[in-house]
């Protein structure tokens, strides 16, 4: 027997084991499927100067569209024939030829013209057996006919190309077809193969074009003789090239119908759709309305398989060929009460009284038809649209279509190159197609597609402002949306899992936040069926004092006093709250110098009216400043504090500070202590003179006969006067008798020896 290989055409796969079908994901069992052996041996037998048959070697050439040819030159009493015979033998010749069991089809491909069938008794087509048992082993070839012009005139119905099935009626090696000339009528056909199909272990591949039939029939009551359908240059539907077109034409009677026949590789299945390109001179989706008599039938051999799908159904799916503005892409499910596996589809185009055309003069043009498998289901298990952020991987879903086909994704719509990973990561911000498309049996050429759409955000935030050691620090950590492919609502980011960790390996917990995982991406338009938080826990957002000094809130603000030097490296997760997203790690740093100096530029005290002691300062820049403190002394060497200040903190203007000593001594002397994050600082010493006397007192206050002066050592005089101001009394030491005024106010003026003077008052009893 003459092997094929998988080059050639003949030795194409062909219909798939129902056994064998498995379309589970992930499943690897063994399959069988069905494949086409077809006759290598042939031999002819022709009436001598009469009859011929042309190329005979084209029958079993391994090229499915060349043949040989019966031809009947004259008839002479009726004895005029040519014969070919096909077999099958293990190595090409007559000595070997296989049997063909009884009941086993055989499948001949042939033509057949308006006359050859209307002529009763011209053509015949059978089985044979051939073997060495004539006289002195001479070769016999016995036929056993099958088929006549009486059984296929109701068979065929029609001329053109055509593929007769035959099951052998005992056992045999091969078909024959046999031409003979009626008593006037002298004819050819075109004899193109035969086959048998045999299983074999491995995949059945695509459901592609292996071959096809092409031809006319006529209507109910037309003669075939009168039909004027044609079908040209048919080839072209199945070149795989959408720039050539097969034309199926009605002619003058429209009741005549032309017909284009795809046969497959491997059957297709229920729900798989036909795909069919048409022309449209008129640009744009096709309008069916400008079309009719035109119908799409599958079929397993010669049985229907599904409903017609007629120009009107409501199964028709239509869309323009991409590239093209006038090529219009028909497809529709095989589908229907008797709908199963199918190992062809045909075209019909015509048998009405008034057949529309795209072309004119009732003509069609069909570029490319052919099977698609049907694709993954998205829309109902993930989401056909899904929205993430950068640095986050996406699961690519979809639910097997109804056949159980394996499912395969692609980065382009044509389904070529490698796979991808059904876990996407690092995906660039923009948007990304993903294709998912049905693998059966190891093939996806023929698979429709489903697409998910992954749209990818992208973030950026700003850089914080240098802090320093002890100086009040406030910044924000603004994140904003730096690529937005149309996400569903306006961005709203929250930060959680803060952490800041310094050049020394010191970690901060800047927020405190607990992580949460119950961010997901895919189903947008669900998750906010209870609003847009609906999966969050609002407590997650909250913000916590700092270590170190610092806090930082869920919304970026930042705040405290640092207190030690170096680079704060901050980590967080951002979360998009109005889309439910998770946006991504984001890492910044937040640089800390070194505490920096106040500068004091003038230090001063005065006395006001009431001989308060006003002192007054001024700072042109501070950082890291705390408060200043006040200090006393009445000798110059001993300071006490008397009262603070607060200070700015940080400043870089000037800054006019001041403080009243209500108690200033005879002579006192003051100075600031500056206190700031990093220590303590101490200005220079300012005095005056002429002040109160710190300490100064009269006491028993009201007095009856005594009284004492004290906080005063230095005593010169005392004077004492009554309410009118008239002086009473005098006294040179802080011990006075009192005894002789009378009941009243009075008023006291203490003079120093260095001319300090002090004023006071008692009551008399």
């Amino acid at each position: 027997m003459k092997t094929f290989l998988l080059r050639n055409p003949k030795r194409i796969l062909a219909l798939a084991s129902l056994a064998g079908v498995c379309g589970l994901i992930g499943t690897a069992s063994a399959q069988t499927h069905l494949v086409r052996e077809y006759a290598n041996f042939q031999s002819t037998d022709a009436t001598l100067l009469l009859a011929s048959v042309t190329n005979p070697e084209n029958a079993i050439d391994g090229n499915t569209q060349t043949y040989s040819t019966l031809d009947l030159t004259a008839e002479v009493l009726g004895l005029t024939h040519s014969t070919q015979y096909l077999g099958f033998s293990t190595d090409g010749t007559r000595d070997n030829l296989e049997t063909i069991s009884a009941g086993k089809t055989i499948y001949i491909k042939f033509s057949t013209s308006s006359d050859l069938v209307s002529a009763l008794g011209n053509i015949e087509i059978g089985t044979f057996t051939m073997a060495p048992t004539g006289f002195l082993g001479a070769w016999v070839t016995t036929p056993t006919s099958v088929y006549t012009s009486t059984n296929l005139v109701t068979l065929l119905n029609g001329s053109g190309t055509n593929e007769l099935a035959i099951v052998a009626p005992s056992n045999c090696n091969g078909v024959y077809i046999k031409l003979s000339a009626a008593v006037s009528l002298l004819s050819t056909t075109d004899l193109f193969h035969a086959y048998v199909l045999n299983s074999e272990a491995g995949n059945a591949g695509c459901p592609t074009n292996i071959d096809y039939l092409s031809g006319v029939e006529a209507a109910s009551g037309v003669a075939l003789a009168n039909v004027t359908s044609t079908v040209a240059d048919e080839a072209n539907a199945f070149d795989n090239d959408d720039n050539t077109a097969a034309t199926l034409s009605t002619g003058v009677n429209a009741l005549s119908e032309a017909y284009l026949t795809d046969i497959l590789s491997t059957p297709g299945k229920a729900g798989d759709s036909v795909r069919v390109v048409f022309n449209n001179p008129s640009g744009g989706v096709l309008n069916l309305d400008l079309l009719s008599g035109f119908t799409i039938q599958a079929y397993n051999g010669t049985t229907a398989v599904g409903d017609p799908v007629a120009v009107n159904s409501s199964l028709i799916n239509l869309a323009l060929l991409p590239g093209s503005t006038t090529k219009t892409i028909i497809t529709a499910p095989v589908q229907g009460t008797s709908a199963g596996d199918f190992d062809r589809i045909k075209i019909t185009y015509g048998g009405i009284a008034q057949t529309s055309s795209l072309l004119g003069n009732g003509t069609l043009a069909i570029y490319s038809m052919g099977v698609l498998v049907p694709a993954p289901q998205t829309n109902n298990v993930a989401h056909s649209t899904i929205y993430t952020y950068v640095g986050k991987s996406v699961t690519l879903t979809a639910a097997q279509n109804a056949n159980n086909d394996a499912i395969l994704w692609y980065d382009n719509p044509n389904g070529t190159g490698s796979t991808v990973s059904t876990t996407q990561t690092g995906l660039t911000a923009g948007t990304h197609n993903f294709y998912a498309r049905s693998s059966r049996d190891g093939c996806t050429e023929g698979s429709a597609n489903d697409t998910i759409t992954v749209n990818v955000a992208s973030i950026l935030h700003n850089s914080l402002t240098n802090a320093a050691v002890g100086s009040p620090y406030t910044g924000k950590l603004d994140i904003t949306v730096e690529t937005d492919p149309n996400l569903p609502f306006t961005p709203v980011y929250k930060l959680s899992n803060i952490v800041g960790t310094l050049d020394d390996g010191t970690t901060i917990n800047l927020s405190g936040i607990k992580s949460f995982n119950n961010i997901a991406m895919a189903n947008i338009p669900a998750m906010y069926g209870s609003g847009p938080m609906s999966s969050l826990n609002a407590n997650l957002f909250a913000a916590d004092p700092l270590d170190g000094g610092l806090q930082m809130d869920e919304d970026g603000n930042i705040s405290g006093t640092p207190t030690q030097e170096g680079t704060l490296h901050i980590t967080a997760t951002v979360t998009d709250v109005a889309n439910s997203l998770d946006a991504g790690p984001i890492a910044t740093d937040l640089v800390i110098g070194q505490a920096l100096p106040v500068t004091l530029t003038n230090f001063d005290v005065k006395l006001d009216d009431n001989k308060n002691a006003v002192l007054s300062w001024t700072t042109e820049s501070e950082q890291g400043s705390i408060r200043f403190d006040i200090l006393r002394s009445n000798d110059g060497s001993n300071f006490a504090t008397i009262g603070s200040v607060d200070a700015a903190g940080v400043s870089t203007h000037t800054k006019n500070y001041s403080f009243t000593d209500q108690n200033p001594g005879a002579k006192s002397y003051y100075k600031l202590s500056i206190v700031k994050a990093d220590g303590i600082e101490t200005s220079k010493t300012v005095s005056i003179a002429g002040g109160k006397v710190a300490g100064f007192s009269i006491t028993p206050n009201p007095a009856s006969n005594n009284l004492t002066i004290t906080g005063i050592s230095n005593i010169k005089s005392v004077s004492i006067y009554d309410a009118s101001g008239r002086l009473v009394q005098t006294a040179t030491n802080s011990s006075i008798s009192v005894r002789n005024l009378s009941a009243g106010i009075y008023y006291v003026t203490v003079i120093t020896t260095d001319g300090n003077k002090t004023n006071g008052k008692f009551i008399k009893k």
